[in-house]
This record gives C-alpha cells, sequence and structure tokens, in this order.
C-alpha cells in the first residue's frame, strides 16, 4: 500500500474523515461494493480510540444491566463474524469472574445464561477451535486454584465464561484499510481537512492539507463521511461554522501493563460500582479501565502519574493479592471513547450504541454522514448501515 497525497485531488463518490476503526471499516465497505473512496486521517491509522481500547471483541455482559440486549445481540452477532473474518487476530478468551455470595452467583449467572442464548450462533464456525462454551459456575477453591491472584476475602465460587480478544486492534485496522486500498480505494494517513467549501446546500469539496510535505489537495465527493470519532462533533462544528448538532461525552479510560498475573484466562471484577478487566495479553497483562468524562481538547489525552496513582490504589483495593507497585507498571496508554451524548452526563452508565445521522434530514449539509459513538465490535455493521 503506497502513500498518494496528489491522487486525492479529484472527485470521488465518498469522502471518509477519519481512519480509526470506523473510518476503515466504512472505506472497506464501500470500496467492496465498487464505489470510489478517498479516506482522509489527521495522524496515523487506528492511533487514538481504536488502539486505546481493552483489546476485547465482546458482547457487553455489562449492559444487561441496563437492558440493552439489541445491542448485546449485534456484538455478539459481530464478535463471530471478527472470529470468521480474522481468524489470525481475534480469538476466544475464557473469563473468571469472582462471586461474594451465593445470591450474586445466582444473580450473574442468570446474565450469563441470557448472555449464553443471546450468542446462540457463537459456534457457527468451521474451526473447532474458535467455539466458546456456554458458562460454567466453580467453587472457590477451584477458582484459587485456577488463578491464585483472586482474593479469598468473601469469595464464594467463581464462573467462567467466554469471550474473544484481539492480538493489535490496530493492525486489524489497518487490514481493513488495505483491503480498501486494494479495492481502489484512496487512503492518505497525515492527511488533515482543514477547510470545507459549500455549495448548493451540500459541501462541494474538503480541503486537506498534507502534514508531511505541506501540499494542499481539493477533495470533491457525492458524500463526505464524519467517521472522526471523538472529534466528530468537533469536526461538525467547523463544518457549520458554529455549534456542533450532535454532541459527544468523551470518555477517559487508562490501561496499564504488568508483567504476567494469570495462568492464561481473564479475570473480570467488579467494585465499588465499577469493573476491572486483568487481562492476559503478550506474556504480559493488561489492566483496565478508568471511565471518566474527558473536557479538555481530544488532543491534549494523556497518561498522568496521577492517573497511575489513582488505578494502582483502585485495583489494589478490588485485587489486594496482585500488591501492584508503580515499578510494577512497565506501559500506560489511555483511550476516548466517543459516547452519544444522551444528557445524563455520566460516561460509565452511557449507551455505547452508535449512531448514524443523515443531516440533511435536520437542515444540514444534503451530503452529509456523520457516524458517532458505537462500539469497535459493531464497527463493520455500522460500517455497512452506513454505507
Amino acid at each position: 500500500m503506497q502513500r498518494n497525497f496528489r491522487a486525492l485531488n479529484g472527485t470521488f463518490d465518498v469522502v471518509i474523515i477519519g481512519g480509526g476503526i470506523t473510518g476503515a471499516c466504512i472505506a472497506r465497505d464501500a470500496a467492496r461494493r465498487g464505489y470510489s473512496v478517498a479516506l482522509i486521517e489527521k495522524l496515523d491509522f487506528s492511533c487514538g480510540t481504536s488502539a486505546g481500547s481493552s483489546k476485547l471483541v465482546h458482547g457487553g455482559l455489562r449492559y444487561l444491566r441496563s437492558l440493552e440486549f439489541g445491542l448485546i445481540r449485534e456484538s455478539l452477532k459481530e464478535r463471530r463474524v471478527w472470529e470468521k473474518i480474522a481468524p489470525h487476530m481475534v480469538y476466544p478468551l475464557q473469563f473468571m469472574l469472582p462471586v461474594k455470595s451465593a445470591a450474586e452467583s445466582w444473580f450473574v449467572g442468570a446474565g450469563l445464561t441470557v448472555y449464553d442464548l443471546l450468542s446462540y450462533d457463537r459456534n457457527r464456525l468451521d474451526d473447532p477451535d474458535q467455539h466458546m462454551a456456554g458458562h460454567r459456575a466453580i467453587s472457590a477453591a477451584e477458582a484459587r486454584r485456577l488463578e491464585p491472584v483472586v482474593s479469598s476475602d468473601g469469595l464464594a465460587g467463581a464462573l467462567l465464561y467466554y469471550d474473544c480478544q484481539m492480538y493489535s486492534p490496530e493492525r486489524l485496522g489497518l487490514e481493513c484499510i488495505i483491503d480498501a486500498a486494494a479495492h481502489g480505494a484512496v487512503v492518505a494517513n497525515y492527511a488533515e481537512a482543514v477547510g470545507f467549501e459549500h455549495s448548493n446546500g451540500g459541501i462541494g469539496a474538503v480541503r486537506v492539507r498534507d502534514m508531511v510535505g505541506g501540499d494542499d489537495a481539493t477533495v470533491t465527493a457525492r458524500l463526505i463521511v464524519n467517521a472522526a470519532g471523538p472529534w466528530a462533533d468537533r469536526l461538525l462544528a467547523r463544518i457549520s461554522g458554529g455549534e456542533a448538532t450532535h454532541k459527544l461525552i468523551r470518555s477517559k479510560g487508562i490501561h496499564i501493563v504488568t508483567h504476567k498475573l494469570t495462568n492464561g484466562r481473564a479475570l473480570a471484577v467488579s467494585h465499588k460500582g465499577g469493573h476491572i478487566f486483568v487481562l492476559p495479553w503478550r506474556d504480559h497483562t493488561i489492566i483496565g479501565t478508568t471511565d471518566t468524562v474527558f473536557s479538555d481538547k481530544p488532543d491534549a489525552l494523556k497518561v498522568t502519574e496521577g492517573d497511575i496513582s489513582d488505578y494502582l490504589f483502585y485495583v489494589n483495593e478490588a485485587l489486594p493479592t496482585l500488591k501492584l507497585k508503580r515499578e510494577h507498571i512497565l506501559y500506560a496508554y489511555a483511550g476516548l471513547r466517543p459516547l452519544v451524548d444522551d444528557g445524563s452526563k455520566d460516561s460509565y452508565n452511557t449507551s455505547r450504541r452508535a449512531e448514524l445521522v443523515d443531516h440533511a434530514a435536520e437542515g444540514g449539509p444534503s451530503n452529509l454522514i456523520s457516524a458517532i459513538g458505537g462500539k469497535w465490535t459493531t464497527s463493520r455493521d455500522n460500517a455497512e448501515k452506513c454505507v
């Protein structure tokens, strides 16, 4: 795949702004259907939210609490699709969920039964290594034998269930872009949309700046897709020259990477109204994630020493047997979840649903669609709906 910035000077069926997994999947879907496609990304492909995730392809077990059965079913269906089309990158991972009472075991077990029912087609895959068993309950002694890092204080047992993990979400996003390019899409990273030319009630052209060479290009298209992730509402404000018609809550999630802590399975631990994933990954462990509203500019996102210190305290409270110290943290990274603003001002309980906005229907530009919110797992399905 060659970066050809000058090839952006032209007319396309669709121009996609944003090279994260949402834009990558839209470009791939549109190019494979025979549309002429241009994709621009102001930094590097999948360098933001798409890379800063927990690296899971999952249904979202905790969404059962808010009765979002449609979102869970869509996610579980797409989990199987990703296993099918990217088996080298997406694979089953067993989770252990400790419980502290028989009542909690029954309650969580009932939720996992629903989860199993909603993933009724999970084993419709040719490779038996990709198949996932239904959940099962185990004793406290068995839980401690399997994963000694589980705290024995108040432990009544655990439940085992399956979801999927990605080896590298940014690499999988790049593979979608490579597939789009193989089907004729023109793609360029470090290419920022710096201006918009309005014409006949729509966007006539997008002015693009080459952040590497300093050149400019003018891209015209029948349709513009805003797939800018955490920057989507700010992009809308630039297009309109005023307030964005659709706003986001940006949720900051940090992850810390340590030495190997488990025996090959993940832990899902509830604590003080939140949850922690302890995830085996490349002979190390990822622990995540926080979920706090981020009000600064998306480009200002970073992990601070205060973030790490606060999260270490929270993790050690939830799993005191880990006894983690600052020197155990080998790496830390952050991502911003772009959540559709539902007025709740609470990022943890805000829905992860996606929203496709045809701005012509609300008096905006006649040829602009915004793909807002959503999950990594459902990005392919959302792209299909968008196209």
